[in-house]
């Protein structure tokens, strides 16, 4: 049934969650067979199944077996129908199964051709139970069958009956399901017909036979449920008529269509009656589910309501739910109630519902599904819980990896979810399009102002807040790259240019690779466009990817092939992968780039190509996924398409059939004529909506639902149809800034300038602009207040935020004053609260700044706490541009009047011409950093541009374009028009000790005035010497710096926010070098001129080694504190020798990682097996040569950066692999000598430990030798 409680379904493996294959497990006659006809939750087979049920028909004449290959029955496709409503086949040997549905019910009929006849029952495991009740000819019982993935899934009981006498019975056993295997026995002599009513209940098994009763009556036949089940999918199928079609395509539709309506599915039952129904449900999203379920009632709480379940919102957010908003906006909307009462049940909506909270895929996108779907109109749901659920999603520290958006600790504040979050670059650029969602939502609920809501007074700061959240993927663009890439907590790029692959899949890229991701940010085209040089340059940036082949060759971070790099390979459309979701909006971003013929080129070799071979089982290019794939088709196949989530509007692409009907909820209709459409005439030569020429490549959802007739004329050859400036799609970004700047959107201004923090009670308050919420600062009082004082002069800052600690909201500010000074003594309010909250732990709340100004003090006094005795916040951010310049913008604006105006956009050439003077003004003024002059003039322009309007010289769209790119200007000008000073280019060479080190940096102003600013340099983290540029915008000098008679190690240099570490070392000596000559105490000396000695912990021994002394290891271990000197980098050597009891046990000898970075020399199963980790992530590893027990035994390790990783054993080689271009990856671990780095308890040494040394270079195998035989290098 449509989004029905079960599903039914034949089944040919039924000890699997690969529930039916067509043909790929034939038997020896290459025919399928059937093991069972079940019932079914299966969200996707990856998911797996659950709260499943089995039935199967037999003609034995004695007990039947239960056993899934004897009982199994052959077919042939010829003898089976597959319809929506009804499933029949007719077996080999004559017998016949029918099956039709309602929502909580089904019947099964079952002709058999002999006269004794068994129906045998099953299921996947044996989890659950049968009771037998023959001769009231029912069955009742519960399973309690579920996947790995079936998260939160509760008991489920079946009541069935049978129409026709039981003769012999029984339990089935011997199969290891003796719980749930039984049969039934008939006399079919006389009535080859058996019929079975079943039906199941979350609830109980009175329940059940409640549901059977009030879905089946006592007069129904299995005809009559078969002609309402019928007619229920008519109703959902019969929304679109289309005239033109072959077979084959109403096929492909229709199917795409039953697969869209078989999701979300209804997990909610009547308790009432068909009068006067009840709706309730039983929960299956608690965290901590109860286990004391009886065999006929369930455990679980039992709440009011209709809940839906069973949807994956990473794939659905894309089509599927547009496709529900705009064909059943009424269903659509108890559908998302139905998700939002997950949010009203427990405090989360499911990430990934199966039924409950699974922990699969990234991004927490019913945000933007449902988002989307309010602002087109679907309002019949519980908006302001959904708005709570999303912000919680976006704001808050989830308290499991289940619920919410992962890495929230840091990425809230970073602009970015870094590398330590796996996936971490798709969990962000998910991020920004969900916020994306939520910014448009809160903008139209606070235009709706409703005063009742108690949070109306914010919707309006949210809006800005998420809007400008929704840019940061310009956090992930690596320009040397020339792609999105992940970043490292610090802020570094995972990769560089040297090893970088596009084509490699996985690590930042969730089931694809850095193609695929190249355009995810469909919110802004024109600002994804200029990170790729502009419009143009967006446009061949897709033509490239189109033409680069995927080979599926490089399976990067996944370690081997995975089916989705096999799917998007065999797609053969570059490395265009509609085989899986991410690809999908990939066709439309040609509309963005003004090059619309190319979108309809492509969406029609995807229609014609990838959706057939139904005929022999197939018909989808990948998993299809909970209707995803099936609404990409429908939508493209209408000719337009979803693009812009989170807008009411669809980008335009290239309709397939000559006529199609969409027969709208509201009784109106949108017709589809392409009278000339054919397989060559696949591009739009002109447009007419409602009779009038339409040229944009998108249209808006108010014009299709308000009834509408879309005339394409269609033709064999592109068109200019949908490429002028007026024609594209709307962005966040505004056109005049093609190809000049990435989005410049608000940023935390104490991220870029060196500045003190204070408070009033001496508190840690680093600890709240440390970029996380894993700290917390909290003070014994409750008035104090916090500062924070810009080194680097004035800021304006024009939002700030703040984030709850992590334990009670007792200690929760809830009023304060914000204040700014320019002396530290004189302050002015700038904003100020009272009776705030924060809903709960970690939880960032925005607050608009009611009278920015430029400020060198910012001061937050919190006046009341409620009375608590201390007052405690997790993070501080103040919030604003940045003030780097961002190209000339009136010189973009100038572009874009020339290019209106040639595109016939004025009624009058004199109006383009004044409109260009005046900017022609600005542009000196911008060159000069004249700050009032550009605003004077800029609003100026605005007035300019009004006028035009009122007077007709100007078209509404053009007008639309150059206004709010004159809004943006303003805006950047207005709240950051100031000098900018960035620090880039740090240099420094590696000295001596005892000699002078020289380190500089490149400083530019990069703002938009002339101004002076402080560069200063700190060495080891003391400030050493500060000097004071003054420079014009763009202009930029080389700031050097000097430490004389640098002492030998390794020492932190930072110029502003630029930092790095300087060596100075000793020709030809290790960093370290322990001998563990000691015969007593804790210490292992370090006889490199270093210094980096070790401690020991634990149970260790000093004893007699291979040389000297030596340190035998029984349990304990030594640790050698960080030190950038042990991290390796481009070139390391490790060398020691082992005396080891077990040397077939994992013992890691020596290692400084954190895992997927740094290195481990260890042994296991008497080898050598070292793991290393390059600044990639790239994993080296080996099991080589042979280690003796109670032996002494030299082992070491080279690694050489775009050289070799090698192995020795007693001075000998025995392995050689090749390294990569990167380093080794850096981390803040110590070094451990005798367990594992991360967990020093694991993984310990059993034995003896010597000579230890560690090189910052890779030594020769000559040197190794020598060390090996002399303990010391020449």
């Amino acid at each position: 049934m449509p989004h029905g409680f079960n599903f039914w379904t034949p089944v040919t493996n039924a000890g699997s969650n690969w529930i039916y294959a067509y043909h790929e497990s034939n038997n020896e006659d290459n025919l399928p067979e059937i093991q069972a006809f079940a019932l079914s939750h299966e969200t996707s087979p990856w998911m797996g199944d659950r709260q499943t049920f089995q039935v199967m028909p037999s003609d034995a004449t004695g007990k039947p077996s239960a056993d899934r290959k004897e009982r199994a029955l052959p077919f042939k496709h010829d003898n089976e129908m597959a319809k929506a409503h009804y499933y029949s086949v007719t077996f080999e040997n004559g017998i016949q199964t029918e099956m039709t549905p309602t929502d909580h019910a089904a019947m099964m009929r079952f002709t058999f051709k002999g006269n004794s006849s068994n129906l045998i029952f099953d299921n996947v495991s044996n989890n659950g139970g049968i009771t037998l009740d023959p001769d009231n000819r029912t069955i009742t019982g519960y399973t309690d069958q579920r996947s790995g993935l079936s998260t939160g899934a509760t008991r489920m009981f079946i009541y069935a009956t049978f129409d026709q006498p039981i003769v012999d019975s029984g339990r089935l056993t011997g199969e290891g399901r003796d719980n749930v295997t039984a049969y039934y026995k008939f006399d079919t002599t006389e009535n080859k017909v058996v019929t079975m009513k079943i039906a199941t209940s979350l609830i109980s098994v009175e329940q059940a036979k409640k549901n059977l009763e009030q879905e089946i009556g006592a007069e129904d036949t299995f005809e009559t449920i078969k002609e309402r089940a019928q007619q229920a999918w008519d109703d959902k199928l019969g929304i679109i008529e289309v005239e033109g079609a072959t077979e084959d395509q109403l096929v492909t539709l229709y199917s795409n269509m039953y697969r869209l309506f078989l999701y979300p599915n209804s997990a909610y039952e009547n308790v009432g009656t068909l009068e006067e129904p009840v709706y309730k449900y039983a929960s299956q999203f608690d965290l901590n589910p109860c286990t004391t379920s009886t065999a006929t009632e369930t455990c679980a709480k039992i709440e009011d309501g209709k809940v839906y379940v069973n949807n994956g919102f990473w794939d659905t957010y894309r089509t599927a739910w547009p496709a529900y908003a705009l064909l059943t906006p009424t269903q659509a909307g108890e559908m998302i109630d139905g998700f939002v009462q997950h949010y009203r049940d427990s405090g989360w909506i499911s990430r990934w519902s199966s039924p409950g909270y699974a922990n699969l895929m990234v991004g927490t996108s019913a945000n933007i599904a449902f988002a989307d779907a309010y602002l087109k109109g679907v309002t019949n749901f519980d908006v302001k819980s959904f708005y709570q659920s999303a912000i919680k999603d976006a704001a808050v520290v989830p308290p499991n990896a289940n619920v919410g958006r992962k890495g929230m600790a840091t990425s809230v504040f970073d602009g970015y979810t870094n590398t330590s979050t796996g996936e971490g670059l798709s969990w962000a650029l998910d991020g920004y399009i969900n916020d994306f969602g939520i910014a448009n939502l809160a903008k139209a609920l606070a235009e709706k102002g409703d005063q009742t809501d108690p949070y109306d007074p914010y919707y309006e700061e949210d809006y800005t807040y998420f809007l400008n959240r929704a840019q940061n993927y310009i956090q992930m663009f690596n320009p040397k790259i020339g792609f999105f890439n992940g970043r490292t907590a610090s802020g570094a790029w995972r990769s560089t240019p040297e090893n970088f692959n596009p084509a490699e899949w996985g690590r930042d890229y969730t089931e694809t690779n850095a193609w695929n991701m190249a355009f995810h940010a469909p919110q802004d085209g024109q600002g994804l466009a200029n990170l790729y040089g502009g419009k143009e340059g967006l446009a061949k940036k897709l033509d490239e990817f189109f033409e680069t082949p995927e080979t599926a060759m490089f399976p990067g971070g996944y370690g081997g092939l995975i089916h989705e790099m096999r799917e998007a390979r065999d797609v053969r459309m570059g490395m265009y992968g509609h085989s899986n979701q991410p690809a999908h909006h990939i066709i439309y971003m040609y509309n963005y780039a003004g090059q619309p013929w190319k979108t309809q080129e492509k969406v029609r070799e995807v229609l014609n190509r990838l959706y057939i071979g139904s005929e022999i089982g197939q018909g989808y290019p990948g998993d299809e996924d909970n209707g995803e794939m099936s609404a990409w088709y429908i939508f493209s196949a209408l000719g337009f398409y979803p693009l812009k989530m989170g807008t009411p509007e669809y980008a335009i692409g290239a309709p397939l059939f000559k006529k199609v009907t969409i027969h709208l909820e509201n009784g109106k209709d949108i017709v589809i004529n392409a009278p000339n459409n054919s397989k060559e005439n696949k591009y739009v030569q002109a447009l007419k909506l409602n009779g009038t020429t339409y040229t944009k490549n998108y249209i808006s959802h108010a014009d299709l639902v308000d009834g509408a007739t879309l005339d394409f004329d269609m033709g064999p050859k592109p068109s200019k149809w949908g490429s002028n400036l007026t024609d594209l799609p709307k962005s966040i970004t505004p056109a005049a800034t093609d190809g000049l700047s990435a989005p410049k959107p608000l940023k935390d201004l104490t991220d870029d300038h060196a500045g003190t923090a204070s408070d009033s009670e001496g508190g840690d308050t680093a600890k709240l602009f440390d970029n996380t919420s894993d700290t917390r600062w909290t003070v014994n009082s409750d008035k104090p207040w916090i500062q924070y004082a810009f080194a680097g002069g004035k800021q304006q800052a024009t939002m700030y935020t703040l984030t709850s600690g992590a334990d009670s909201h007792e200690a929760d500010p809830t009023s304060w004053v914000l204040k700014g000074s320019n002396d530290g003594e004189n302050w002015t309010v700038l904003d100020e609260r009272e009776h705030e909250s924060f809903k709960w732990r970690r939880h960032t709340r925005a607050f608009a700044i009611e009278n920015p100004g430029r400020y060198a003090y910012y001061r937050l006094e919190i006046t009341d706490n409620g009375g608590h005795s201390s007052t405690s916040l997790s993070e501080v951010e103040l919030l604003g541009y940045s003030g780097e310049r961002i190209g000339s913008l009136s010189a973009g604006m100038q572009t874009v009047v020339e290019r209106l105006e040639k595109e016939g956009e004025f009624t009058n050439r004199s109006a383009a011409r004044a409109l260009k003077l005046h900017l022609t003004a600005v542009e000196q003024f911008e060159q000069q950093g004249a700050t009032d002059k550009v605003l004077k003039h800029m609003n100026s322009f605005k007035r300019l541009l009004d006028h035009q309007q009122e007077k007709g010289l100007i078209s509404a769209d053009a007008h639309r374009i150059l206004y709010d790119s004159a809004h943006y200007f303003i805006e950047r000008w207005q709240h950051g028009g100031v000098a900018v000073f960035k620090a880039s280019d740090l240099k420094f060479d590696h000295v001596g000790p005892g000699e002078d080190a020289h380190i500089s940096a490149l400083v530019e102003n990069v703002g938009m005035s002339t101004g002076e600013e402080k560069v200063v340099f700190y060495f080891d983290g003391e400030l050493a010497e500060a000097k004071t540029l003054t420079l014009k915008p763009g202009e930029s000098e080389t700031v050097t710096f000097t430490v004389e008679n640098v002492t030998a190690g390794s020492h932190q240099v930072q110029i502003n926010n630029l930092s790095g570490t300087l060596f100075a070392l000793h020709d030809d000596e290790p960093v370290l070098s322990l001998q563990f000559d000691e015969d007593s105490g804790t210490v292992a000396g370090d006889s490199s001129p270093y210094g980096l000695e070790g401690t020991v912990h634990g149970e260790a021994t000093w004893e007699t080694g291979k040389f000297g002394n030596a340190l035998r290891l029984n349990g304990g271990r030594v640790e050698v504190p960080h030190d950038a000197l042990l991290d390796g980098g481009d070139e390391l050597t490790l060398s020691v020798w082992v005396n080891l009891t077990d040397p077939s046990a994992n013992q890691k000898i020596v290692g400084k990682s954190s895992i997927d970075n740094g290195f481990i020399l260890g042994v296991e199963n008497g080898k050598l097996y070292p793991e290393l980790w390059d600044a990639i992530g790239t994993h080296y590893t080996f099991h080589s040569g042979s280690i003796p027990k109670d032996k002494w035994t030299h082992l070491a390790l080279t690694w050489q950066s775009a050289g070799r990783l090698i192995g020795y054993v007693n001075g000998e080689e025995v392995e050689n692999i090749p390294a990569s271009a990167a380093p080794i990856g850096r981390n803040e671990h110590p070094l451990i000598i005798g367990g594992a780095p991360w967990n020093s308890e694991a993984f310990k040494v059993k034995g003896s430990v010597d000579a230890l040394r560690i090189y910052n270079w890779a030594l020769s195998a000559k040197e190794i030798q020598q060390l090996y035989q002399k303990n010391e290098v020449e």
